[in-house]
């Protein structure tokens, strides 16, 4: 039988949700019926270093400006010399290019991953007209999102080129939560000195303007007034350089001692920190479908985060965790105080939120579901 042959194109091979979720659906693929390859429209990053373990990976070195006008035809030679019958594009830049360098080549359909309310990271008329002009090039766009598609039907994207295909994630079979020795060890280990009556909350985020976590340390510092006892992990890449100042306004406020900077993390160190810490916190002023979320929920954590992008499809608020507005760190600490001052309210919420993400947001299913809409599209039957 002959594997369909499938590209992944991703604008970058750094460290992100994107990243991460994309190379783990790929392993759990059959290789019997599909052969994967992996392309970067950028350099090297900590991220493709995953990808290169277990497929072939390329980069194509490429950076936003003149030079980029060859990518669609350096790319379209790679089409035509590896015959790939579908390209799945992840990122704006990686995006169009596909687009562009599949125009008027019958043998091989592209598909636009959707992993946000908005095609890009950063909104714009020119975008969107680049996005909107470029769309009839596009095959299907394959949304985690249905406020995603919503917001963009609403902007005149034709309903019928979106596919819906939930996020997912690998789900432990049992919750179990670690006990104080375990937490204890496990902290220390990370330099994370604490009292057994602190308290531990995660973000897990890297640190950029759009992530919010100038009003998550405000909220922070609003919380230490009421509910002391607590240590906050900030688990992420400095991406923005604002690590420094985030600290030094930490120590202003007399939150030296209790705000940590993690630094990047590999997925297994993210999963360590979840699973010895008691409320994850997540402040974002713009999102798609948080990965980390949905990684917190498995781990049996109640989730505080704002009410933005695809958020409220991942935490029921009341139930599995509060949303909160983006921006109002009053909020946010109000929502954490009621976490940290009752464990059974804790452990309620989390096994509830363990549940709705086996139920829901589990990985295996996103790959069968991914995997029939390229068998599909292969046969053509999306035309």
């Amino acid at each position: 039988m002959k594997k369909i042959r499938v590209l992944q194109y991703i604008s970058t091979a750094e460290v992100g949700g994107v990243e991460l979720r994309t190379v783990d659906f790929m392993k759990r693929m059959d290789q019997e019926q599909f052969h994967l390859e992996t392309l970067f429209f950028g350099g090297p990053g900590q991220a493709g270093k995953e990808y290169e373990k277990h497929f072939e990976t390329a980069y194509l070195n490429a950076k936003v400006g003149p030079g980029a006008i060859a990518v669609p035809f350096r790319l379209r030679r790679m089409i035509v010399e590896k015959k790939f019958d579908i390209i799945h594009a992840y990122g704006f830049r990686a995006v169009l290019s596909a687009r562009l360098a599949a125009a008027g080549f019958r043998g091989c359909r592209v598909i636009t991953a959707l992993e946000g309310k908005i095609p890009f990271d950063t909104p714009g008329r020119l975008l969107f007209a680049l996005d909107k002009a470029t769309l009839a090039l596009t095959e299907l766009i394959l949304a985690n999102s249905r406020a995603a598609v919503e917001h963009l039907v609403s902007l005149g994207y034709p309903e019928d080129k979106f596919v819906y295909i939930a996020n997912g994630i690998e789900v432990p079979e049992q919750l179990e939560y670690a006990d104080e020795e375990t937490r204890t060890r496990v902290l220390d280990g990370y330099g994370v000195r604490r009292a057994p009556e602190d308290r531990i909350v995660i973000c897990v985020a890297n640190l950029r303007a759009v992530k919010g976590h100038k009003y998550l340390l405000e909220a922070l510092c609003r919380l230490a007034g009421v509910c002391p006892d607590f240590r906050a992990l900030l688990v992420g890449e400095d991406q923005d350089d604002m690590g420094g100042s985030l600290m030094e306004k930490a120590r202003g406020a007399g939150l030296g001692e209790r705000v940590f900077l993690m630094g990047a993390r590999s997925v297994d160190e993210v999963m360590e920190l979840l699973r010895v810490s008691d409320v994850f916190v997540l402040a974002s002023l713009m999102e798609g479908m948080p990965g980390s979320i949905l990684e917190a929920m498995a781990a049996g954590l109640p989730v505080v985060a704002t009410d933005v992008g695809g958020v409220a499809e991942l935490v029921v608020d009341g139930e599995t965790g509060r949303l909160v507005q983006a921006a109002r760190p009053d909020e946010m600490s109000q929502a954490l105080e009621k976490f940290l001052a009752d464990a059974n309210i804790r452990k309620d919420f989390g096994q509830k939120g363990y549940n709705r993400v086996k139920k829901v947001f589990n990985i295996d299913d996103r790959t069968v579901k991914i995997q029939d809409v390229y068998r599909e599209l292969a046969a053509g039957r999306f035309s």
